[in-house]
């Protein structure tokens, strides 16, 4: 069992300031004993006790008081429990009430919109994806596609949405999550947008936004490949190269909340011209639009600006690659070649203790990936080489998206003060 464990990701703006406990120390132990719950429950109050080194009375009152707003609830085996064969008294155990709060949490990609509502334990009760274009349209349409999508998938659930507790979208780009404003996105046709506002003046309940990575680290903190690593670094190849940041198990999003823009650190002075309007970023050099114009106009074509036939167009030179063409396989090791160099740069600050892969890219790894490897260990110091671990995953948006969700509801977890709020409007 893990001991005390480390707070969730910080959330900021509206749905923090509704949150806050006034007792920042019971807060926290609310939150320690809720997440404790979220991770290893059903246990009882004297194994909440010994992993967060509470004493049996504190524990007590915090679940009594849990109890009581119904956010835990006795574990079902444990109340048909018949004293008279057990020796003892028999210990209750404990769980999370999946029922007490629902969030949703969406992935605003550039070719499609995906929407995941969960339980409080982030069990994912029902997923929609939606083709769109978001960059084409206004943001105020933007707003309103996702906005009809969040209503539909929580019908999907027979929930309405007064039944929702918070929202969490992931956008590309560069975002503000204290302001909730996009600076800088490839899926919006104009910048800064204030896209936390614009949402929730349409659904009347709290909108959060991050940058997409960051829900995507928080999925894998919580349910994927960095349960049992506290500082790992998560990479994303696609259209750009995105990055979220875990250290000491939780996301790290620097002073201004754009520490996982990877995409656009500089790889080579005066290089080629980038999406973002700069030259010389590691996105112009191994983003999708970069490996069509590597493999050339007889291989991929004219590059399109449209990211799903960018995608397609991928796809199928991987599949000429895989069918022997040399030339291909080059441009995809090189990819691992400029990749590994800048992620040397990055484990010399940091210092993780795995780097998880994860995007659209995933198909190629076997082309790029020991490449990368090589040129990564040929540029730190030696300590490092034979520590570090790599994960390749090839996660769908439904993963992405109930990272979202979790974003919250970590949220949610250490100061449930929203939730009686709402339990109190509703009665």
């Amino acid at each position: 069992m893990r001991t005390r464990p480390p707070k969730g990701p910080q959330l900021v703006g509206e749905l923090a300031d509704q949150t806050r406990e006034p007792d920042s120390v019971r807060s926290d132990n609310i939150g320690f004993v809720l997440d404790i719950l979220r991770q290893e429950g059903p246990i009882s109050r004297i194994e909440i006790s010994t992993a967060l080194e509470l004493s049996r009375s504190t524990v007590t009152e915090i679940t009594a008081e849990l109890l009581q707003d119904g956010l835990i609830q006795v574990h079902e085996d444990d109340e048909t429990v018949d004293a008279a064969t057990v020796r003892g008294r028999p210990r209750v155990r404990l769980s999370l009430n999946p029922r007490a709060a629902y969030a949703v949490g969406v992935r605003l990609g550039l070719s499609q919109i995906t929407v995941s509502v969960t339980d409080f334990v982030c069990d994912v009760l029902h997923s929609s994806t939606l083709p769109f274009r978001s960059s084409r349209q206004a943001p105020e349409v933007v707003a309103d596609v996702v906005e009809d999508a969040i209503l539909r998938t929580v019908a999907d659930c027979n929930l309405s949405l007064s039944d929702i507790n918070a929202v969490c979208v992931g956008v590309p780009g560069m975002v503000d999550s204290k302001l909730g404003i996009c600076h800088w996105s490839p899926a919006f046709s104009r910048i800064p947008v204030p896209f936390a506002d614009l949402l929730s003046q349409r659904l009347n309940i709290p909108v959060v936004i991050e940058t997409h990575t960051v829900p995507l680290a928080t999925a894998e903190r919580n349910f994927g490949s960095a349960q049992d690593r506290d500082t790992c670094v998560v990479i994303t190849l696609g259209h750009g190269v995105g990055m979220g940041i875990l250290i000491n198990g939780e996301v790290y999003r620097g002073a201004h909340g754009f520490a996982s823009e990877f995409s656009h650190t500089k790889i080579e002075e005066g290089g080629p011209l980038c999406e973002c309007g700069q030259h010389g970023c590691l996105e112009a050099h191994i983003g999708f639009r970069a490996i069509l114009q590597a493999a050339g106009e007889e291989l991929a074509g004219p590059v399109s600006d449209d990211p799903r036939s960018r995608e397609r167009k991928v796809l199928e030179l991987i599949e000429l690659a895989d069918a022997g063409n040399e030339h291909l396989r080059a441009v995809f090791a090189q990819v691992g070649t400029y990749l590994g160099r800048s992620l040397a740069n990055l484990c010399g600050v940091i210092d993780p203790a795995r780097i998880i892969f994860s995007g659209l890219n995933m198909r190629s790894s076997h082309y790029w990936l020991e490449p990368a490897k090589t040129a990564l260990f040929a540029n730190v110091r030696a300590p490092m080489q034979g520590r570090l671990e790599f994960v390749v995953n090839d996660r769908d948006d439904v993963f992405w998206s109930r990272g979202a969700a979790a974003l919250v509801l970590h949220q949610l977890y250490r100061s449930p003060l929203l939730l009686r709020a709402k339990k109190r409007q509703a009665q």
